[in-house]
């Protein structure tokens, strides 16, 4: 669906498309899924971004479900407290599996307790 004004030409597009191609355009390492049931990673893996996915939750179940998806890895970490607090407990456990280091730029995106779909929050790791 497209809309043509005078002044614009915009293509509706998800939000996990949008992470994708943002996380593209500025060179990021990763995108950060964060996910209670999965759906999160499962629709940013739709896209088939060139970089890896990492679906953060707190259940072995998701984490298992996971495995299924094209290019997710998953790392489970306990979601809790603000937003803030919650990246901070990701930037951490991301760092410690290795699979990032400090300084690397990622996307994250999680879903917002709405009628709307989940907003792209964007963050870089650092130590």
């Amino acid at each position: 669906m497209s809309y043509k004004g005078d002044y614009v030409n915009l293509k509706w597009v998800s939000f996990k498309d949008l992470a994708c191609h943002i996380a593209e355009s500025v060179g990021a390492q990763a995108i950060l899924a964060f996910t209670q049931t999965g759906s999160t990673a499962a629709l940013v893996s739709k896209y088939r971004p060139r970089l890896p996915i990492f679906a953060v939750t707190p259940s072995q179940t998701v984490r298992r479900h996971m495995a299924l998806y094209s290019g997710v890895h998953s790392i489970r970490v306990e979601i809790q407290g603000t937003t803030e607090a919650q990246i901070r407990s990701v930037e951490a456990a991301v760092l410690e599996s290795g699979h990032l280091k400090s300084g690397d730029i990622v996307v994250i995106t999680k879903e917002v307790p709405s009628p709307t779909r989940a907003r792209p929050i964007f963050s870089r790791c650092t130590a």
